[in-house]
């Protein structure tokens, strides 16, 4: 009896341009991690050997992506952590060393806060909803050191 390998994708593919070395290509979220779609052949689809590449293992279950030409970031929704995926020695993937970083944190409210899709706007702002509490954020590096912590 043939059996078939199921993969479960999120919903959230997205396509970046080719304008920097550091991001481009099609970007899926999985359960575990983040996949990079290369259509090696040109036939429009991703289903042939070598197409489907891991591109970054988050320490957390992923949702939604974002991304412009020089960035990727996803979102973790049961932890509300915003995470910055960086192909720091261009080789194709953010699995080496500090090429994932935790790039944000939604601040507790009245209830744990639950993140629901991520935004990036044309001045490189992320928005997140926070489903729990009913509250948008508006998450941005204001003091350029890399990341839109608070310490």
């Amino acid at each position: 009896m043939p059996y078939r390998a199921v993969i479960t994708l999120a919903i959230f593919a997205l396509s970046v341009p080719r304008a920097s070395a550091q991001v481009s290509g099609t970007f899926a979220a999985t359960s575990g991690q983040v996949l990079r779609l290369v259509d090696v052949n040109g036939d429009g689809d991703f289903l042939d050997f070598a197409e489907v590449v891991s591109y970054a293992n988050p320490p957390a279950t992923l949702g939604s992506l974002a991304a412009s030409s020089t960035e990727l970031f996803a979102i973790a929704p049961s932890t509300a952590t915003v995470y910055t995926l960086h192909d720091l020695n261009n080789d194709g993937d953010a699995l080496d060393f500090a090429e994932v970083l935790q790039y944000a944190q939604l601040p507790t409210g009245a209830h744990s806060p639950i993140a629901t899709g991520l935004a990036l706007a044309a001045d490189g702002t992320l928005y997140t909803l926070d489903s729990a509490n009913n509250l948008l954020y508006r998450i941005h590096d204001a003091n350029a050191d890399g990341d839109a912590l608070v310490f």
